[in-house]
């Protein structure tokens, strides 16, 4: 049973991971394809940096919300570690595991968010290069 058990806990774990990584891969394909900038080498640097900043943003929330527990293994390895550091470690990791599915979900929300800012943003600059360029012919013609 508990061989069985462990087995279907890592497909899971390897289906959750593999899902991650598709949809992480569809995400930034978007970027790419949305990206303004005009050349294919252009495209590529605010590709891989959206790629760098979304490894920076994983490693940060494994890192924050799991240091106390890996602390916690990692002493109880070497010597016996204090009851509050499991305790603290035992508590971030339950509100990790609140907070992921929380910004999961959250997540198309916080897209179509995103998407309408940068659209206002877009046709405000878009007014703003107007003006400009309006102010630039009546100084031409006085």
């Amino acid at each position: 049973i508990n061989a069985g058990s462990g087995i279907t806990y890592w497909l899971i774990c390897i289906s959750f991971m593999i899902f991650f990584y598709w949809n992480t891969y569809r995400m930034l394909r978007r970027v790419f394809d949305d990206s303004s900038a005009d050349s294919l080498n252009q495209k590529t640097v605010h590709l891989i940096s959206s790629m760098l900043w979304l490894a920076i943003k994983m490693t940060a929330v494994f890192v924050v919300c799991g240091f106390f527990y890996l602390l916690d293994v990692v002493l109880s390895l070497a010597v016996e570690t204090p009851v509050e550091l499991t305790i603290v470690g035992g508590l971030m990791f339950k509100a990790k595991t609140v907070f992921d599915p929380i910004v999961l979900l959250t997540m198309p929300t916080i897209r179509e968010h995103r998407k309408e800012i940068s659209r206002v943003t877009k046709e405000a600059r878009r007014e703003i290069s107007q003006m400009n360029m309006e102010d630039v012919r009546l100084e031409d013609q006085l």
